[in-house]
C-alpha cells in the first residue's frame, strides 16, 4: 500500500498528517484575528459613524470587509500550498477542485466568525483574547489535541460539528485518500459548513444592524 501523499518526515512525523491540521490551524487564527481586530478599528476609527450615514448599504459595508479579509486568508493559505506543492506535488494536483471548494467554505467561515466577535466587542484587546480563546476552545474539541472518543457525551455533538474538525476531516480524505465530495459523509460535512457560512452571515448583520441602532 503507498501513501496518497509523499512521505517526508519531520521529526519523525510524516508531513501528510500534519498538513491539513495546519492548513486548517492558519485559516482558522488568521481569519478569526485579522477580521475581529479591523471590525474593532473600523468601530473606534474618527470616520465611523460617517460610515453609518452614508449612501452605501451596510451589506455594501460588511461585503467589503469580508472580501478584504478573506482575499488576505486566502492569500495566506495559497503561499502554504505552494510550500506544499514541492512535497506532493502530484497530489494536490489531482484534487485541486475539491480542495478550492474546502479551503473557500473554510476561510469564509472563520473570516465570518471572526466579523460577528469584532461587532460584538468595543476594544482590541478583548477581541483578540476572545478570538484565540475561540480558537483554541475550536481546536481543543475538533479531536486533534484530545481524542473525541474521551470526551464526555455532551461534547461528543459539538465536536462532530464543530468548523474546524469539518475542515480538519475534509482536507484529511481529501489530500490523504483522494475521497470526493460527491461521497455522503463528504457532502454532510460540507452542508455542515455551508450552515456555518449563513448562520455567521445572518448574525454578523443582524449584530451590525443593532450596532448602527445603538447609534
Amino acid at each position: 500500500v503507498e501513501p496518497v501523499l509523499g512521505s517526508e518526515n519531520v521529526g519523525g512525523v510524516t508531513i501528510n498528517y500534519l498538513f491539513p491540521t495546519l492548513v486548517v490551524i492558519l485559516l482558522m487564527f488568521s481569519g478569526m484575528l485579522l477580521a475581529a481586530t479591523l471590525e474593532v478599528r473600523e468601530k473606534t476609527d474618527k470616520v465611523h459613524f460617517k460610515n453609518f450615514i452614508a449612501p452605501p448599504s451596510q451589506i455594501s459595508f460588511l461585503l467589503g470587509n469580508f472580501l478584504a479579509n478573506f482575499f488576505v486568508v486566502l492569500v495566506q493559505a495559497g503561499v502554504l500550498f505552494f510550500a506544499g506543492f514541492f512535497f506532493f506535488a502530484s497530489a494536490l494536483l489531482d484534487v485541486w477542485v475539491d480542495l478550492a471548494i474546502i479551503l473557500v467554505l473554510l476561510g469564509a467561515t472563520f473570516v465570518l466568525l471572526g466579523m460577528l466577535l469584532g461587532s460584538l466587542f468595543r476594544n482590541e484587546e478583548t477581541v483578540l483574547i476572545a478570538s484565540v480563546s475561540i480558537g483554541f476552545i475550536l481546536l481543543f474539541l475538533s479531536g486533534t489535541v484530545v481524542p473525541s472518543e474521551v470526551l464526555p457525551a455532551s461534547f461528543k455533538w459539538v465536536s462532530a460539528y464543530n468548523p474546524f474538525a469539518l475542515g480538519d476531516f475534509l482536507l484529511n480524505k481529501t489530500l490523504l485518500f483522494h475521497t470526493g465530495l460527491n461521497v455522503a459523509e463528504m457532502k454532510l460535512a460540507v452542508l455542515s459548513l455551508c450552515g456555518w457560512v449563513a448562520g455567521l452571515a445572518v448574525l454578523t448583520f443582524i449584530s451590525r444592524k443593532l450596532l448602527v441602532r445603538a447609534l
